[in-house]
């Protein structure tokens, strides 16, 4: 099995099958741009796979007979690779999938096109902002350096 990782629950799901069931061969792929990797029960591969038909080559060679995607919801690219991947080989894909958050009584929205309009969204009065949005969206907030993040 390949779990497409990098997130909580495909940390969670690592443990539970060290825990519950050891005597599945699994592998946790993570992106090449992971920094600090948490441990791992199961072996680990960073990197990318060279697109889909690298994926496709990939899902070959190591006898891959299911694939679970547990990416992080920013992942934009590995989610497509692997849907397409999958069902070229006729591998099946579970794909975990966090809820979105759902506006609620008392909550202030306002929607913005891109990080960049986030950034400026957040204006020029110094603020405290809890960002979630990964490391690799954080240059767009450079440009707004009175907060602080």
């Amino acid at each position: 099995m390949l779990i497409l990782g990098g997130t909580s629950e495909a940390a969670a799901l690592d443990q539970h099958l060290a825990e519950q069931a050891p005597d599945i061969r699994a592998i946790i792929s993570l992106a090449g741009h992971t920094v600090d990797p948490r441990p791992s029960n199961l072996p680990v591969r960073v990197g990318g796979f060279g697109g889909i038909e690298g994926l496709r080559q990939y899902l070959r060679d190591e006898g891959i007979i299911a694939v679970i995607d547990a990416t992080h919801p920013f992942a934009a690219i590995m989610p497509f690779h692997a849907e397409h991947a999958c069902k070229a080989e006729n591998v099946p894909l579970l794909a975990i999938r966090r809820e979105p958050w759902h506006a609620a009584a008392g909550d202030r929205w306002e929607g913005v096109r891109d990080m960049e309009a986030a950034a400026v969204a957040l204006g020029p009065e110094a603020r405290r902002v809890f960002l979630t949005i990964g490391r690799l969206d954080l240059p767009a907030f450079a440009d707004a350096p009175q907060h602080h993040y």
